[in-house]
């Protein structure tokens, strides 16, 4: 959804990305019941939480990385557009590798994620002096963040 609801959230504010979810959400072929139903599961509505903490985490924080890394490794604006693009390709790859590793333990997945995400960020304003440093870390974080889709989709 953040694709589509980034442009309208900007132009025309919060409220409409909560009404547009509230009707992603309404018109789920399996209906509303049934999300009633799956959220009396207390496993179920941990899960949820935790990727909803995580997901708006990682969204906040990767709204200021292209600042923090013009202002602390110096790299130019003309470089962080194509750091970007070639990110998309390791979330893509990391998308894939969440897979492979929850085909074989889907808990292994989920820890493999979260270790990688947190060691990312608790790393990068130690090393975000260097750029090479910088940009790896925001790699692994993007890797991370391609594996979480998928490992927290199964684990739901």
């Amino acid at each position: 959804m953040a694709p589509i609801a980034t442009p309208l959230t900007i132009h025309y504010g919060r409220q409409l990305e909560l009404r547009l979810l509230l009707l992603l959400l309404l018109s789920l072929s399996t209906g509303l019941h049934a999300m009633i139903v799956l959220m009396r599961r207390g496993l179920a509505v941990t899960s949820l939480v935790a990727a909803s903490i995580m997901y708006t985490g990682n969204y906040g924080a990767y709204t200021y990385i292209a600042p923090f890394l013009r202002k602390h490794s110096g790299i130019s604006g003309a470089v962080l557009s194509a750091f970007f693009l070639a990110n998309g390709v390791v979330r893509f790859l990391g998308n894939m590798a969440g897979g492979w590793i929850s085909r074989g333990s889907l808990y292994r997945s989920v820890l493999t994620t979260a270790a990688l995400v947190i060691g990312a960020i608790l790393l990068l304003p130690i090393l975000a002096s260097s750029p090479v440093l910088a940009i790896g870390l925001v790699r692994v974080w993007g890797f991370s963040l391609g594996m979480q889709a998928i490992s927290m989709q199964m684990w739901l």
